[in-house]
């Protein structure tokens, strides 16, 4: 099964999670309880995170992103809720944290 974000939003919302953590070359990861817990069978290039990642920014927050390698924003994740997302810039991955 392919990893989308919708499918991370639900795991995310179901284990009752408090942050989930994307990071290109590793596997996605979920803060429960304070702890960072890794999802299995989860991993995403860097490519893979900018395709889930980048349709969901306006020509503005790419412009942000482009600029500072950094941009924050929201997300409705449909039947998972609202969420909010950083999206920023480390070692030359893609790294998104949404809350």
């Amino acid at each position: 099964m392919a990893i989308n974000l919708e499918l991370l939003l639900k795991v995310m919302v179901q284990n009752k999670a408090s942050d989930l953590h994307i990071r290109g070359g590793e596997q996605v990861y979920l803060r429960l309880n304070g702890k960072i817990t890794p999802i299995k069978s989860s991993h995403m290039t860097n490519e893979d995170v900018e395709k889930m990642i980048f349709p969901l920014m306006n020509d503005r927050h790419k412009g942000i992103f482009n600029k500072n390698r950094e941009v924050d924003f929201s997300i409705d994740g449909k039947e998972s809720g609202r969420f909010r997302v950083n999206v920023f810039n480390q070692k030359n991955k893609i790294c998104v944290a949404i809350r």
